[in-house]
């Protein structure tokens, strides 16, 4: 199976449509707070990236790679949320959960209209793109060694997996835990 984009950009729209169904999710059904985490700390500095790089790498001009372009976004999302959030407070809506999302909801829209419209504007050979190859082995064909790591790597992600269902149905639950103190000597 092969997975290509650059005539259009289709990461783009992902980011879009994920902040709209969170979004939505969050401010309809009023659940959602582990998908709302993605929302906050990648989205937005995404859609910043893609509008300041919209491209690849051309002759002559630096563009930043995959792995740049996802830590930058990670990081200008904790940069440019605060400063929204600081905006709010000057408004007369305040700052609520509701106010929160719609603004980090229409940043991300707009954004992503700047990052559309400047990678768009490129050729095509310069746009962004990202090609992934998921190619399917038959299990003969690896070693034992390769057979072993594979049978380890999926019991160690069930493993983190139970991990997590657990301790997020731990804290969703209410359960108080004792508190203890030593008073005196």
């Amino acid at each position: 199976m092969r997975f290509h984009f650059q005539e259009r950009p289709l990461d783009l729209f992902a980011a879009l449509g994920y902040a709209v169904a969170v979004a939505v999710a969050l401010l309809l059904l009023g659940t959602g707070n582990f998908i709302a985490t993605i929302l906050v700390l990648f989205v937005p500095g995404y859609v910043v990236v893609a509008a300041l790089f919209p491209g690849s790498r051309p002759t002559g001009k630096r563009e930043i790679d995959w792995l740049e372009r996802i830590a930058l976004s990670v990081g200008l999302s904790i940069t440019v949320l605060p400063l929204l959030v600081l905006l709010l407070n000057f408004t007369p809506w305040g700052i609520h959960l509701a106010t929160i999302i719609a603004t980090i909801t229409v940043f991300t829209l707009g954004v992503g209209s700047v990052a559309y419209w400047r990678r768009i504007r490129l050729p095509a050979d310069y746009r962004l793109s990202l090609t992934i190859h998921v190619e399917r082995r038959d299990w003969k064909e690896y070693t034992s060694l390769e057979k072993g790591l594979a049978v380890a790597l999926v019991a160690s992600v069930l493993v983190a997996a139970g991990t997590f269902i657990d301790v997020v149905s731990t804290l969703s639950s209410g359960k108080r835990f004792t508190e203890f103190y030593i008073l005196g000597p």
